[in-house]
């Protein structure tokens, strides 16, 4: 069940090429803390933009911890 799957983490990233469609359902579907990470540029992300995403997150959540 990927709510089940999806539930076990704090929070979910979601790197998108888009507005943030899959973010936006999977926090309703689940109720999830989802965290997009959109690009609307027509370019792929880079490999540290990802990093750098998920660094910020991870710093939040220590912070909050």
């Amino acid at each position: 069940n990927l709510g089940e799957l999806l539930a076990a983490y704090g929070t979910i990233l979601v790197p998108e090429m888009n507005n943030g469609q899959l973010a936006t359902l999977l926090r309703s579907q689940y109720c999830l803390t989802v965290q997009p990470l959109n690009k609307i540029a027509g370019q792929p992300f880079a490999i540290a933009e990802i990093e750098t995403a998920i660094e910020s997150a991870l710093n939040q959540a220590g912070a909050a911890a």
